[in-house]
């Protein structure tokens, strides 16, 4: 994989990290009523309102390139896509290394962020649920524009790659938690809830378990009290 996919890989982390997301989504909504066909996004963040779609980042070994038929065949399905997220009023974010620039793409983040955040403001859910997520939002607003600022020379992205690959191999040497963003969880307090987000601990500092229940409350536990308290399955 080329450094500057690293690099955007790495800008969706840092920025939308701390959300749930679901790989290769295939959600109901993402269906041609006209063909029958169901299409797919990369990265789906429900609690966001925004997808994610790689062009050019993942590993294409393998494949030959498209001849112009196969081409239009593509572009048609991702206007198809695109159609299909506007209706249903998700932001749809193209990842395209040979089209794209960081700060194109970040700038898309930004507005797709920005765009969510009221969203949820007008949203009529417990207050409690807005006073979680749009702190986030804010801070990975911040986070676009900071990146934006480091990637004005070629250094930035540079640095950005080596994070992703830095990130990589700690995921990969890590201990696993047991827990996973959207698992379902029972709490003999809380009742039953899902898992939110999994935030690793540093080499002093304890992973923390943050997890959304049917009621709207939001809790968090060290990953030593969850392992206690928590009964993963429904």
């Amino acid at each position: 994989m080329s450094q500057t996919a690293n690099a955007y890989l790495e800008i969706i982390e840092q920025i939308l990290g701390e959300f749930h997301a679901v790989e290769n989504a295939t959600p109901d909504w993402l269906v041609d009523s006209n063909t029958g066909r169901r299409f797919k996004v990369d990265r789906l963040y429900p609690e966001l309102g925004i997808a994610i779609r790689f062009k050019g980042i993942l590993d294409q070994s393998g494949k030959s390139a498209l001849d112009e038929i196969e081409l239009m065949e593509e572009t048609g399905r991702d206007e198809t896509r695109a159609r299909l997220c506007r209706q249903a009023d998700i932001a749809l974010v193209m990842l395209n290394v040979e089209e794209n620039t960081p700060s194109e793409t970040l700038n898309e983040l930004h507005t797709a962020l920005s765009a969510a955040a009221r969203r949820i403001a007008q949203r009529r859910v417990a207050q409690r649920s807005k006073l979680d997520l749009l702190p986030r939002i804010a801070s990975a607003k911040m986070t676009c524009r900071r990146i934006l600022s480091e990637i004005s020379s070629p250094k930035g992205i540079l640095s950005l790659a080596q994070a992703w690959e830095n990130r990589q191999f700690a995921q990969k040497n890590k201990a696993p938690t047991g827990y996973q963003p959207g698992m379902a969880v029972k709490h003999p307090e809380y009742g039953r809830g899902l898992v939110l987000r999994v935030v690793p601990g540093g080499e002093k500092e304890e992973t923390e378990i943050v997890v959304q229940f049917s009621d709207d409350s939001i809790h968090t536990w060290g990953l030593e009290q969850a392992n206690r308290e928590l009964r993963i399955g429904k």
